[in-house]
């Protein structure tokens, strides 16, 4: 933006505040309690906050004045779902879902995968009550329509509304209001489709309305810019659907308006679709006061809403770590990337180094093909055996305090899986732990000792077999031929690539690479359940 063009757009916020403020103002006089009352609430829910509370206490209003509201079958399946979930004991729902995931934790499902698996035969069920809620909980909210919910919940305001009025200038002011707040999403760029449609039938009225205010200017060139937004709908919708480089699944990132109009072209020609939108909190958009300063200044080149960049502050390391993502899904194998976001991270400032596995793996030798290939296959198989030890308290929190449906998939799969490990449990608590019972690799339980003595026992017993010694374990002061990782399920995700790359040419600057990768993946491991889910 130019000095004039940012003048302009805070000429237009100021003169949005003054006319919203007259209208407030205005209420205030004509406004019954009552409608003023359900009108701050709808306010607060047009705005994104508290539909938790207000569509209940909305429909709860609507029975208490004898409205109708049973040919809306989408507010009337949110009712008996209403009563459902109060229904639900919360204890005795949880107690009965740790006894399902104990009794099915081969299926490493979640509770609510487990309910919808139908994996639970029916003459069990009947031990279940809570879970038979829960069950019938689902169903009924996997019939509530997104869309058509939220239309049907307007209708319903609007027939609440009309019990409220007591006089013909409520109606005016409402009516007035009403346009207002489509009006401020336009000006302000945050109308949607929907918004658009409930303006061009009105259209005069709404130029009458803003003109005086000195906003009419303004609201063209929103408008013009909405018009642009929809031309870019079919050209989306012509690039997904005809372009030969975007054929079989594909992922389009989009501002949110355009989620409505492409939905409907893919409905239209019966592409399956799934729409992914983030949740950027039940209060104002976290990113929203550095949206707008954005848009009014200059945006100087440190600034990014990236929260891993903005902590390590380095557009080397930025650079470094999109190469070493690049290689993993190339080989899935995390030495290597490890490797390749070292070597990018050393050199000159501002520069970055080669790679130490080119990025284009085809056109590398045949013999350093090999040698990726054999590097790939020694992280999978395993080139040494891997003893792991972890007391048994740990594993307890890990696992099941709570359960973790995640951690379990984790610990089977990276470490119970593999034959040729070796977990040493240290029995510190009085305990049988059933979720660390089964797999391929060799469990010994022993009791407490030191962990360098159970080390010591260990090789004595295997004569001095080559192993990597591995301890989760975060207040454990490792020896120089041990790992210590922190108390985490990530840990059991890395234990083998860790001690693997530990055990040749582990350096202080590797070190920092390692903890470094460690803790990204324990940022993410949250979302780790919703791709398993996915």
């Amino acid at each position: 933006c130019t000095t004039s063009e940012r003048a302009g757009c805070m000429c237009t916020a100021s003169l949005i505040e003054s006319f919203e403020s007259n209208i407030k103002s205005e209420k205030e006089h004509v406004f019954n309690p009552d409608l003023k009352k359900f009108d701050l609430a709808l306010s607060h829910f047009r705005d994104g906050k508290k539909a938790e509370e207000f569509i209940p206490a909305a429909i709860a209003m609507a029975a208490e004045r004898q409205l109708d509201l049973t040919d809306l079958e989408q507010i009337e399946l949110f009712k008996k779902a209403l009563l459902v979930e109060a229904s639900i004991q919360k204890e005795k729902i949880e107690s009965e879902a740790g006894r399902l995931l104990k009794t099915f934790k081969r299926e490493r499902l979640t509770f609510e995968e487990l309910l919808r698996s139908q994996k639970i035969p029916e003459d069990k069920l009947q031990y279940y009550p809570e879970t038979r809620k829960y069950m019938e909980l689902l169903t009924l909210q996997d019939q509530i329509q997104h869309q058509m919910f939220f239309m049907q919940i307007e209708e319903a305001i609007r027939r609440i509304k009309e019990s409220l009025f007591q006089s013909q200038e409520e109606r005016t002011l409402d009516f007035l209001s009403e346009r207002f707040v489509v009006t401020k999403r336009i000006l302000l760029f945050q109308a949607t489709p929907d918004d658009l449609n409930f303006y061009e039938p009105s259209s005069e009225l709404f130029r009458a309305d803003i003109e005086p205010a000195g906003l009419l200017s303004a609201f063209d060139l929103a408008l013009e810019f909405y018009s642009l937004a929809k031309d870019r709908d079919h050209i989306f919708f012509e690039k997904i659907t005809s372009s030969p480089e975007l054929t079989g699944n594909i992922a389009l990132v989009t501002g949110g308006f355009h989620t409505e109009g492409l939905s409907r072209q893919l409905d239209a020609a019966g592409l399956s679709y799934i729409v992914i939108t983030p949740d950027l909190g039940k209060d104002a958009a976290p990113d929203e006061s550095l949206y707008w300063e954005r848009l009014n200044e200059p945006l100087p080149s440190s600034q990014t809403l990236a929260h891993i960049r903005n902590r390590f502050l380095t557009a080397r390391f930025d650079k470094a770590f999109v190469q070493g993502t690049r290689q993993y899904a190339r080989d899935r194998n995390r030495i290597t990337a490890v490797e390749t976001v070292k070597t990018y991270q050393i050199g000159p400032a501002g520069d970055s180094a080669a790679p130490a596995v080119s990025v284009d793996f085809t056109s590398l030798p045949r013999s350093s093909q090999d040698e990726i290939v054999r590097d790939y296959r020694t992280m999978q198989q395993g080139e040494h055996r891997v003893v792991a030890l972890i007391k048994l308290s740990v594993l307890k929190k890990l696992l099941t305090d709570p359960v973790d449906p995640v951690a379990l998939t984790i610990w089977f799969e990276e470490i119970l899986s593999r034959r040729e490990n070796t977990v040493i449990i240290i029995k510190d608590i009085d305990e049988i732990l059933t979720e660390a019972i089964g797999g391929r690799a060799i469990i010994k339980r022993v009791e407490p000792a030191d962990f360098d003595e159970i080390i010591a026992q260990e090789k004595s017993k295997t004569g001095g077999e080559k192993a990597l010694y591995g301890i989760i374990d975060s207040d454990y002061k490792s020896s120089t031929e041990t790992l210590v990782l922190p108390s985490h399920p990530v840990s059991f995700l890395l234990l083998r690539p860790m001690l693997e790359y530990k055990d040749s040419r582990l350096a202080a600057m590797d070190e920092a690479v390692l903890n470094l990768l460690h803790s990204i993946l324990e940022e993410v491991y949250s979302a780790e359940g919703i791709l398993r889910s996915a």
